[in-house]
């Protein structure tokens, strides 16, 4: 678990988020790896608004279909509230009928401006393993892995990718998408995010969603390494803002461990347009 802190002259909101291990109903695996960069299922949970002497004024939580719903449940263990996962894909009820009884502490503040939501899985990274674990007990990975279909590949055949999709105003996030393009050495194809900006049954494979930081995967082959990879560029989708920022890019795959291998870390700033909508994020140098 780990929170959000919102502080404002009279009130203090804070947002707790789980990280669960996967999910069992919801975006088919495969797609949870390019919309959302991971086999996880991260969910806020709770927000409660604190007034300047702590007092609480507000408290909600995520319910079963996403909505948002009064907290009206039991507190116990010192005035913590009691929930209890009540869907397959990590929502919450707040009329436990359950006797087991477990209490996370908020491990690390998130702070969605700067950084992903993946950066706790990054400074927690027996989640990648878990992650692993997890999805390949409940689906069957095609192999060898063909960056040509959706399919579902072991997890140490994706190029892992964090970075930003800056709109200048945040209302203009929700609809606004990238695509991350990775070319390899001797190989003239492009291998995309998104699938091409793949639309199945309403579903969009490319993270389109509010926040400004976000991660994605690229699906590529068996025994793959950063060695490589000759290229990496962002792509402006269609739909949402017509010009956009994107700052920084951290890159890596997972080991024979499923743990992050040492990550390729660009700090580095471009704009995209309609106009010029691609830009090269990283460049493999030249032998000479």
């Amino acid at each position: 678990m780990f929170y959000t802190l919102t502080e404002e002259p009279v009130s203090t909101t804070i947002e707790y988020h789980i990280i669960y291990s996967h999910e069992d109903a919801g975006t088919p695996a495969p797609l949870l790896l390019s919309k959302w960069g991971r086999l996880t299922d991260i969910e806020w949970t709770y927000r409660v608004v604190l007034d300047a002497e702590g007092v609480v004024q507000e408290a909600v939580y995520q319910g079963p279909h996403h909505v948002t719903s009064r907290f009206r449940g039991l507190y116990g263990l010192g005035g913590l509230p009691m929930l209890q996962a009540a869907t397959d894909n990590g929502m919450v009820t707040d009329i436990p009928d359950s006797s087991y009884r477990f209490l996370l502490a908020p491990v690390m503040r998130w702070e969605p401006h700067r950084e992903p939501r993946e950066r706790i899985m990054d400074a927690f990274p027996f989640t990648y393993p878990m992650m692993a674990w997890e999805a390949l007990r409940h689906e069957r990975p095609e192999v060898p892995a063909n960056p040509a279909t959706t399919a579902l590949a072991d997890p140490r055949c994706y190029l892992y990718v964090q970075t930003s999709k800056m709109t200048g105003r945040p209302e203009q996030n929700q609809g606004t998408s990238i695509d991350i393009r990775v070319k390899l050495k001797d190989d003239d194809r492009w291998y995309s995010s998104s699938f091409g900006d793949l639309r199945l049954d309403g579903f969009r494979a490319a993270y389109d969603g509010p926040y400004p930081q976000f991660s994605t995967t690229v699906k590529l082959y068996d025994g793959i390494a950063l060695n490589r990879i000759e290229r990496i560029e962002a792509v402006l989708l269609p739909v949402g803002a017509g010009a956009i920022t994107v700052k920084g890019l951290k890159a890596f795959f997972l080991g024979p461990d499923y743990l992050p291998e040492r990550p390729l870390i660009v700090e580095g700033e471009w704009k995209l347009s309609r106009r010029r909508p691609s830009a090269p994020l990283w460049q493999a140098l030249q032998p000479v």
